[in-house]
């Protein structure tokens, strides 16, 4: 066999090579992927008219480590939305501590779970 003919061999191997290797990536991470899509919820609140949505993992629900890091995820959003997005949208400031436990009450309210409801009682 000439060095050619093994080259060209090679080649037409390459193109079936890569296409299984691609199909078995995206099989491989769209199983993790759909996985992690069912434990993630769109939860709402609302401050001074306004709706702040976010995604929250509620996996994380399962533990009470986890619960704290969601709630202060929360928190921080509803402080971030009180501070830049809620006066943007309204075209003017609101109070933030108040503005604050609104969002944090609603979306505690939306979760509906006693670790959850805990902590956020706890916080206030």
């Amino acid at each position: 066999m000439t060095i050619s003919k093994i080259r060209s061999q090679s080649r037409l191997l390459r193109g079936p090579v890569r296409a299984f290797a691609l199909a078995f990536t995206l099989a491989a991470t769209a199983l993790p992927l759909s996985a992690s899509a069912a434990t993630t919820q769109k939860i709402s609140a609302t401050a001074h008219g306004e709706r702040v949505s976010v995604s929250v993992q509620t996996d994380l629900l399962a533990t009470e480590e986890g619960t704290a890091r969601l709630y202060r995820a929360l928190e921080h959003k509803a402080k971030k939305s009180c501070k830049t997005t809620i006066p943007l949208r309204l075209g003017r400031s609101v109070p933030v501590k108040r503005c604050t436990d609104d969002l944090m009450d609603g979306f505690v309210a939306v979760l509906d779970d006693a670790g959850m409801t805990a902590l956020h009682t706890d916080a206030n």
